[in-house]
This record gives structure tokens, sequence and C-alpha cells, in this order.
């Protein structure tokens, strides 16, 4: 379990950054997260789904 009040989450893009760092915004990342890590495709289907979109054989 991670010890609380000693992660920090940075969001970034082309214009900005910003830091959370309160313990509630980090743990709603880290379960995003942890979604999008559980439903991703992993490598073999993805190069399907990426071969499928760009129609290459």
């Amino acid at each position: 379990m991670p010890v609380t009040g000693m992660d920090v989450v940075m969001i970034d893009n082309i214009a900005s950054v910003a830091y959370l760092e309160h313990d509630d915004d980090v743990q709603r990342m880290r379960t995003v997260f942890d979604v999008l890590r559980a439903t991703a495709l992993g490598p073999g289907p993805s190069l399907d789904l990426i071969k499928q979109a760009a129609h290459l054989p």
C-alpha cells in the first residue's frame, strides 16, 4: 500500500503542467490509471487493431 501524502501526479500538455498532491486527487488518478490499464489491449491485439484501422494486410 502506498504511503499517504508521498505521491504526486503530474498532468502536462502543450500549454501547461499541473501537479496534484492531495491524497484524494492522487487516488482518483490511480483509479483512472488502473481502469485504463485493466481494459487496454495487449501488444498483439493492439497491433491487430492498428493494422485494421490503417487498412493494412
